[in-house]
């Protein structure tokens, strides 16, 4: 079978190629993007040896050259046949066939001389087909013949894109390192060198320009481009991690970085150039370490030690700060951090100096962050003593170079706009996030450190005293005169927590981000854009900063720092901005999960600042989609905790407005999220028993026809519980049938035996039956989305093992197959001795009382959580407040009738369409289909929806559609013609 299809998709390939001209145009110009990348398959990769594409390729290669811009072939179609021609070349017998017939010279003089084949594309495409010719011996003699070298130099200086740079670098990289050690042509590899950088080391001053600049943008386009490609050359050899020839013969042999020193002397003003010589320094100091292949017979050429090293390192950076070029330094230290990674076990011992127990990776942080620190100490002078000791505790960090250095950055910082300062501390900031993922954890730990000291100075510490008027002022000012660096500064402090998941053990620091979040959020001049950010900040923070202690330390959120969380919170909830609305919501969300899990403190702080109402106000009659979403998501986190239902939610109706949201809503992440609520009421929490009919018809509604695959995912879970209530019902613990247990019916202990096993397993089908949870199981195995059908396998497996584990499927095919009469016996409070066949006809429809939890409703204190006498619960009725009132309000307006719940065009009796499914129908189903086969088919199905064939179809019909068109065209000018 497989054979077949490939053998169709080869000629329909031939075909498509016979009807392709080199002059085509495809409106959909991804068609062809496709067809190279199933070439690229095993099973197709052999078509491009068919002699009839190579006959395509030699015809379409022939117009390349053509004199006639008529005959020219169109960029797609020239970029194909490159991509093509470097499949067919990746093959050095084949790659022989093409030389001989002369078709690469005529692509590189068609290259040449035809502008229109010289589009960025086109090139691209060139090169990578001259790499794949670089990959046998054969193509390197031939690359070695030609200098090719000097075309792909072309390439990356004139007019390049990033893309051909980086193509035309690694091609370079690649051949320079081959013509060395497999050809062990040191001469060619040192021709090609010297055309890469000859430019560069032939530099010297003349008398009349020694000691001056020259600024001239000829000077700067014309050493530019050599200068990047040699920085990408020596970039290659650090990240091949061995050494290697090619980095000796650069900076030894032809002394690059001393003739980088005297091009850059000649340079003053232009910023680009600047920047891409100190890029070039900085990854030239590094290459110098531990990458250079040293020959034997060189005795005086050693590695750079260390100390080089950082002298080099520290003369960028003074060269950087004499320059006034600011944001290199950030550069500087970014790539370094980055380079110094790539070495790996390369790199040297981490020592700034010798006799000194200081590492050089801290000296580059405090480097790097030292401009977020000018900005806070330059405009919080009423109060910085925390500014002193985090500068002290810098300053014990660093050596006397970095010590100078730091000292002649702030000086010459002084004498710039606060503008640019704030600017410089935001790039900064991004360059600390830029590295995260280069930085050891002390490093980053520090970063950290310095960042929560930046927060500071934008929030008043509620530790200090009172009463500077103009320490606040400052605060209010700040936040507008540097929103951008505030916004950087949030964004850097999440992304720094999630990325190394520090702990208040770590850094004791970061205990104090939420008080000063939750000042910062009480400044008037804070913008939506930065509540948002601060509210993301405060629910990582308290996620991971929330000492395990405080649960046996402290039972109440006061004297913690986050006692005016409440009062945030309650008042955010009322911001006009959505965005704040919904983070605010996630954030409770977050506190909830909390208070359930590590700091029930929480719970009596919610109650108190009513955030359990103002929610499900949110979630009644929010106008946005997603905040009321949000919204329903954190109550269906709240329903889970006993105090939050008994005492707010249980007099809220949460259910009933779940069910109408399921009824109504059109946005299905609200939706999802209303099940969510239904889920979590069922099993945390009692529904009385005559919405049961309701809640399964609506919960089989959304489980088989709701639009919304997570919403149908969120349904599933329901049914799931509603499964594992009934085998719980049954006497099943943990997955196993224990050896005894007490008898409803009998009102005594009772053993276990297979027989009672197998009849209190056929008792859970029927009574799965009776809701309609085995109809809509196999209703879900035939949807047409992957999740859902994933998980409806995942459940019916798991309610299959525990069938098989007792032998039932087994046991139930032996009484189906046999003559054993069947009877119809009640299952609600039956007596299982009664059953006399595992295939008894379906039971009567009284269902059990599974689904009724035994909850005791009990009053809660909102303040400690003890239990209320009847006169309180009377007192806190007659003082209900004007939120009670208002709730009431939203409920007259909503105009709910007196049933349990408006269902909309839902059917309340759904359910019972689907119990028409027996236990005996569901066996049958489920033991003849391959679950397993299931998934794999719709996967395949998914993954195979547009195939090679399909695709070779698709382009044909595009051909003949284009094709018909044109006859239509020639038909009308006919009419035309004959009319006029």
């Amino acid at each position: 079978m497989v054979e077949q299809e490939v053998k169709e998709c080869k000629e329909k390939f031939i075909k498509l190629l016979q009807r392709i001209k080199p002059q085509d145009l495809l409106k959909d110009d991804t068609f062809l993007e496709k067809i190279q990348s199933y070439l690229t398959h095993k099973e197709y990769s052999d078509f491009i040896k068919d002699s009839e594409v190579t006959k395509w390729i030699e015809q379409t290669v022939n117009s390349f050259d053509s004199d006639s811009k008529e005959l020219i072939p169109s960029q797609q179609i020239a970029t194909f046949t490159l991509k093509l021609l470097g499949f067919v070349c990746s093959n050095e017998w084949d790659f022989v066939t093409i030389k001989e017939k002369g078709l690469l010279d005529k692509i590189q003089s068609g290259l040449e001389k035809n502008s229109q084949l010289k589009k960025a594309s086109i090139k691209l495409n060139h090169l990578q087909m001259l790499r794949a010719i670089s990959t046998h011996s054969i193509g390197l003699h031939w690359i070695k013949q030609k200098k090719i070298w000097n075309l792909i130099i072309d390439y990356f200086v004139v007019n390049s894109t990033i893309y051909i740079m980086r193509e035309a670098s690694l091609f370079l990289f690649e051949i320079l390192v081959k013509f060395f050690d497999l050809m062990k042509d040191e001469d060619s590899c040192i021709e090609a060198l010297e055309a890469i950088i000859g430019r560069v080391i032939n530099y010297k001053p003349s008398h009349e320009t020694s000691g001056i600049t020259i600024d001239d943008e000829n000077f700067v386009d014309e050493f530019l481009p050599y200068i990047n490609m040699t920085s990408e050359l020596l970039l290659l050899c650090i990240e091949a991690n061995r050494r290697t020839r090619l980095a000796y013969l650069i900076l030894l042999k032809y002394n690059y970085e001393r003739k980088l020193w005297m091009i850059q002397d000649s340079i003053h003003s232009d910023k680009t150039f600047l920047a891409a010589v100190c890029r070039s320094h900085n990854i030239a100091n590094i290459a110098r370490l531990s990458c250079m292949d040293i020959p034997a017979n060189d005795t005086k050429s050693l590695d750079l030690s260390s100390d080089q090293h950082a002298l080099h390192f520290y003369n960028l950076i003074n060269y950087c700060i004499t320059r006034r070029i600011f944001r290199n330094i950030n550069m500087v230290t970014e790539m370094h951090h980055q380079l110094w990674y790539k070495l790996g076990d390369r790199a040297p011992n981490d020592v700034v100096l010798e006799y000194h127990d200081l590492k050089f990776g801290d000296q580059v942080i405090l480097i790097q962050t030292f401009p977020v620190l000018h900005v806070i100490q330059t405009r919080y002078k009423a109060n910085n003593e925390y500014i002193n000791k985090m500068c002290t505790k810098m300053f014990n960090k660093s050596c006397e170079h970095t010590i100078r250095f730091l000292y002649q950055y702030r000086d010459a910082l002084s004498f710039e706009s606060f503008d640019f300062i704030t600017d410089l501390a935001s790039n900064s900031i991004q360059s600390v996030v830029a590295s995260k993922k280069f930085l050891k954890r002390d490093r980053a730990t520090l970063a950290f450190q310095i960042l929560i000291h930046i927060l500071k100075g934008y929030a008043e510490d509620p530790c200090e005293e009172e009463g500077n008027n103009h320490h606040e002022l400052g605060l209010v000012q700040l936040v507008l005169q540097a929103p951008n660096l505030l916004s950087t500064l949030l964004n850097a402090l999440n992304e720094m927590i999630n990325t190394f998941k520090f702990t208040w053990k770590e850094c004791i620091e970061s205990t104090a981000i939420v008080p000063l979040l939750l000042t910062l959020l009480e400044n008037p001049n804070l913008s939506s854009r930065h509540a948002v950010e601060a509210f993301k900040l405060i629910q990582t923070s308290i996620e991971h900063f929330l000492a395990p202690n405080m649960a046996l330390l402290m039972d109440k959120v006061e004297g913690s720092g986050m006692e005016n969380l409440g009062p945030t919170i309650y008042k955010r909830l009322h911001d006009m901005s959505w965005e704040v609305r919904d983070s605010v919501l996630e954030l409770v969300h977050s506190i909830v999960e909390i208070s359930n899990e590590k700091f029930p403190p929480f719970q009596a702080h919610l109650l108190q600042h009513k955030i359990c109402q103002t929610v499900e106000i949110v979630a009644r009659n929010d106008s946005e989609p997603y905040v009321r979403g949000s919204a329903l998501k954190a109550l269906a986190a709240m329903i889970k905790i006993r105090l939050f239902w008994e005492h707010t939610l249980h007099s809220l109706d949460v259910k009933k407005y779940a069910v109408e949201t399921l009824a109504n809503e059109s946005e299905g992440v609200v939706r999802r999220e209303a099940v969510a609520c239904i889920v979590s009421i069922y099993n945390y929490q009692q529904i009385p028993e005559h919405c049961l009919d309701i809640i399964f018809s609506v919960l089989a509604h959304c489980a088989v026809n709701d639009f919304y695959w997570e919403a149908k995912i969120n349904a599933l879970e329901f049914w799931q519980l509603v499964i594992c209530r009934q085998f719980q019902h049954q006497g099943m613990i943990d997955g196993t049938f224990p050896t005894v247990t007490f008898s409803k019916e009998h009102r005594k202990i009772i053993t276990l035996n297979d027989k009672e096993i197998q009849l209190r397993l056929r008792k859970v089908l029927n009574e799965l039956s009776l809701r309609g949870c085995l109809g809509i199981l196999i209703s879900c195995l035939q949807d047409s989305d992957l999740q859902v059908l994933k998980k409806t396998i995942k459940i019916v497996e798991k309610m299959m093992g525990y069938l098989n584990k007792y032998n039932y499927v087994e046991e139930y095919r032996k009484s189906k197959n046999g003559s054993t009469p069947k009877v119809s016996i009640p299952v609600y409070d039956s007596n299982y001795a009664d059953f006399k066949s595992l295939g008894g006809a379906k039971d009567t429809e009284i269902r059990n009382t599974a689904d009724m939890r035994k909850v005791t409703e009990v009053c809660m204190s909102a303040e400690n959580g003890e239990i209320c006498s009847i006169d309180t619960v009377i007192d806190s009725i007659l003082q209900s407040n004007d939120l009670s009132l208002l709730s009431e309000n939203y409920k007259e307006n909503l105009k709910l009738n007196k049933d349990p719940c408006n269902t909309g065009e839902i059917d309340e009796n759904l359910f019972k369409k689907f119990a028409q499914v027996s236990a005996d129908d569901f066996l049958n189903y489920i033991t003849s289909q391959n679950l397993q086969q299931l998934v794999r088919d719709k996967s395949e199905w998914l993954q195979h929806s547009e195939t090679f064939s399909s695709l070779l179809d698709d382009v044909l019909r595009s051909f003949d559609f284009r094709q018909l068109q044109q006859s239509f065209q020639k038909h009308n000018k006919s009419i035309l013609y004959i009319i006029s």
